[in-house]
């Protein structure tokens, strides 16, 4: 047998050829029992995290992954198309202004009017 995958193992057998001639291996059969969400140790790859931020996982012997800090978000960053409301400015009783996060996870500016 033979590691393979994400921690999985394969088999082959020894296969006879018959009196007087050498025994022969097997192709090794499939990928079996593998880590389910597992790696293949060694690898690395990127992927996004927090708002808008980027990390590093790199694969250990074994074949989990091991995440890097949460880099590259915005300063002040938000949850994109989260709503923030303000009574700021609002001379009316239950009313405010609204702003927007965008794609980019930052803040978008407050509305000019304010709204119930």
């Amino acid at each position: 047998s033979r590691a393979c995958g994400a921690g999985g193992k394969q088999e082959r057998l020894c296969l006879s050829n018959g009196p007087g001639t050498p025994n022969r291996w097997s192709d090794y059969g499939a990928c079996e029992n593998e880590i389910p969400g597992g790696c293949i140790a060694g690898s690395i790859a990127t992927e996004s995290c927090g708002n808008c931020g980027m990390r590093t996982k790199t694969c250990t012997s074994s074949n989990t992954w091991a995440l890097g800090a949460c880099y590259g978000e915005p300063a002040n960053s938000c949850i994109p198309g989260t709503v923030q409301t303000s009574p700021a400015g609002c001379a009316a009783p239950s009313t405010y202004r609204k702003r927007t996060c965008a794609s980019s996870c930052t803040w978008g500016w407050f509305t000019a009017t304010c709204e119930p």
